[in-house]
């Protein structure tokens, strides 16, 4: 059996990020549509053992779910930025940076005055 290499490890702990972040989403559209599905059933539960029925207490139990949905989603993002944003931002940089150099040898050519004799 051969011994593991560091670029195994690594690529061993990248796929595990990955799976991770998979599960995750998994996980919050699970939770999602259930909390979502008996939204009704648990405000109207809640309301009524808590006995307020102001308009305004029913406006901040909808908001509670919609502030749990968006918390976990900007939560996701950063998971997926940190995952897979790298190498996106990396590829954003490597064309930039070759669209500015044609850019300069393009203007260097045409300053050039053995290009204007042509």
């Amino acid at each position: 059996m051969e011994p593991v290499t560091a670029n195994y490890q690594k690529a061993q702990k990248r796929v595990r990020q990955i799976r991770g972040f998979y599960t995750h989403i998994v996980v919050f559209l699970v939770v999602t549509l259930i909390m979502y599905l008996t939204k009704a059933s648990t405000m109207s539960l809640i309301i009524e053992k808590s006995d307020i029925h102001e308009i305004g207490f029913e406006n901040y139990l909808h908001w509670q779910y919609w502030t749990i949905t968006i918390s976990w989603v900007a939560v996701l993002l950063i998971q997926g930025i940190k995952l897979y944003g790298r190498p996106l931002i990396s590829k954003w940089e490597q064309r930039k940076i070759q669209e500015f150099m044609d850019q300069d040898n393009t203007q260097g050519q045409n300053n050039n005055p053995q290009s204007l004799k042509k």
